[in-house]
C-alpha cells in the first residue's frame, strides 16, 4: 500500500477521489458539533440529521483521513479469541448479548447502505479464525464457546485447510459477515449528511473545548462553534475532561501490504490467533484486478525500531 512517492498510503484512499468540503472560517452555532469525520463521527451525524438535528461535523484533515481510511475494513462479530473469554469473565448471557449486538450492527450497515444507495462494495463473506503455529487448545475452547452460544458458525478446520496454502491446526468460522470499501462508505454518508441539511467542514482543526453557558469548540484558526452538545469522535480524545485518558490509552501500530493476486485467491476473511496475528482478505479493483490485503505485526508505537 504505497503511493508512487514511496510513502505509505491506503488503497482505500488512493482508489477514491478526494473530498473537498469547505473550511470553517467564521464563528458558528449548531445543535450538535461532531469532531472527526471517521466512521464514528459520520454514522453519528447521519443518525442525528435524519432525526432533524442541526449538525456540523468538523475534520482536521479530510473525510476518512484517520483510522477508518487505513483499516482492513472487515465488518465482523469475530474479534479474535473472544467468546470463550467472555463466557468465563461475564457469563454466557452477556457473551451472547455481545454477539447479538455486533450482528445488529452488521444488519444496520446493510440496511443503511441499501436505503441510502451507497456504492461501497459491501459484500457478505464468512470470517475465519485459525491457529497455524500455536493456540490450538485455545481454539478448541473457542469452538466449544461457539457451540454453547449457538453462534452462526463453528468448527472449520478442514474448510480453512482447503482454502489456505499453509498448514492450519485448528479453525472456526462465523458465517455471513461482511467486508466493504470504507472510504466510499464514508463519502456516501458525507454526501447524505450535507444533502439533508447538515454541515461538513474539512481542514478545520479543533484545539480545545470551553464549558461556558453552552459548550464551545475552539478552532485552530481562532473561530468558535457553540453547540448544545459536542461529540468527540477523534479515536483518541483530544480533550482530556480531567479523565487522565492520556495515561490509560496506548497507541498501537500495525501494517497492511496489498498486491495483485490470481483468481484462485480464497473467498472469506481470515484472522490468525497466533502471535503475531495475521489478517487476510481480498478486494476487487475497478479494472477487475483482484487485490490481496495482508495485515499484521501489531505493536506499541515506538517499541519497534525496524518497521
Amino acid at each position: 500500500m504505497s503511493d508512487l512517492s514511496g510513502f505509505p498510503s491506503s488503497y482505500w484512499k488512493q482508489s477514491t477521489p478526494a473530498t473537498s468540503y469547505p473550511t470553517l472560517d467564521q464563528d458558528a452555532k449548531h445543535d450538535v458539533v461532531i469532531i472527526g469525520a471517521g466512521i464514528a463521527g459520520l454514522v453519528t451525524a447521519m443518525q442525528l440529521t435524519e432525526r432533524g438535528y442541526d449538525v456540523a461535523v468538523i475534520e482536521a484533515g479530510d473525510v476518512a483521513a484517520g483510522t477508518t481510511g487505513y483499516t482492513t475494513a472487515k465488518v465482523s462479530s469475530q474479534h479474535g479469541l473472544i467468546y470463550d473469554t467472555l463466557i468465563k469473565t461475564v457469563g454466557e448471557e452477556s457473551a451472547r448479548l455481545y454477539y447479538e449486538a455486533n450482528e445488529e450492527a452488521i444488519t444496520f450497515l446493510r440496511h443503511q447502505v441499501e436505503r441510502l444507495d451507497i456504492a461501497c462494495e459491501l459484500e457478505t463473506q464468512d470470517a475465519y479464525l485459525y491457529a497455524a503455529t500455536s493456540k490450538e487448545q485455545a481454539m478448541e475452547r473457542e469452538v466449544k464457546a461457539y457451540e454453547r452460544l449457538g453462534l452462526n458458525g463453528g468448527e472449520a478446520t478442514q474448510e480453512v485447510r482447503d482454502k489456505l496454502p499453509y498448514d492450519v491446526k485448528k479453525a472456526v468460522v462465523l458465517r455471513d459477515q461482511a467486508q466493504f470499501h470504507p472510504v466510499k462508505y464514508l463519502q456516501g454518508l458525507a454526501r447524505q449528511i450535507v444533502h439533508q441539511g447538515g454541515a461538513l467542514y474539512e481542514q478545520t482543526r479543533a484545539v480545545s473545548l470551553e464549558s461556558n453557558r453552552t459548550p464551545t469548540v475552539i478552532l485552530e484558526n481562532g473561530h468558535r462553534i457553540e453547540a448544545k452538545k459536542v461529540v468527540i469522535a477523534t479515536h483518541f480524545p483530544f480533550h482530556d475532561f480531567k479523565g487522565l485518558y492520556f495515561s490509560k490509552l496506548e497507541v498501537h501500530r500495525s501494517y497492511i501490504v496489498s498486491g495483485q493476486v490470481d483468481e484462485t485467491f480464497p473467498d472469506g476473511m481470515f484472522m490468525s490467533a497466533d502471535q503475531p496475528s495475521r489478517s487476510l482478505r481480498h478486494t476487487r479493483t475497478e479494472d477487475g484486478r483482484l487485490l490481496g490485503l495482508f495485515g499484521g505485526e501489531n505493536h506499541l508505537s515506538g517499541h519497534e525500531t525496524e518497521t
